[in-house]
This record gives C-alpha cells, sequence and structure tokens, in this order.
C-alpha cells in the first residue's frame, strides 16, 4: 500500500512540474516573439551563418571577456 502512495505522491510532483515548465516555456516564447520582426537581421543571418556561429562559439565557449584579463601574480 505504501509504494501506491509514493507512486501518487511521484506522479503528482510530476505533473505540477510538467506544469511549470509548459507555462515558462509559453512565457519565454510569448516574451521572444512580443518584439518587431527585423526581417533584415534574419537575412544578414542566413548571408553570414558561418560567421555567427564562429561569433557565438568563441563568446560563450571562449569566453573572449575572460580571456582579455590578464591572470593575477
Amino acid at each position: 500500500m505504501l509504494w501506491v502512495a509514493i507512486a501518487i505522491a511521484g506522479l503528482v510532483a510530476t505533473a505540477v512540474a510538467v506544469a511549470l515548465a509548459v507555462r515558462r516555456v509559453l512565457f519565454l516564447y510569448r516574451l521572444a516573439t512580443s518584439g518587431q520582426p527585423a526581417p533584415e537581421r534574419v537575412e544578414y543571418a542566413r548571408e553570414n551563418a558561418g560567421a555567427e556561429v564562429r561569433a557565438q562559439l568563441v563568446e560563450v565557449f571562449g569566453q573572449r571577456k575572460l580571456l582579455k584579463w590578464t591572470p593575477s601574480g
């Protein structure tokens, strides 16, 4: 009987977590689509896809700002 209570509690917790995740995704989608369209930005990104990807990789994984700092000592 205890396993039934644990299973029900787990299902309830999962349902709450999924509901919160869906709510957050919808909020972020509405936030991202609330601005004015920028067709020139999309066109530029398509024409320069390689440079855009490289810039993101350098900025995110390379931490360009951190590499500009001199080490202490």
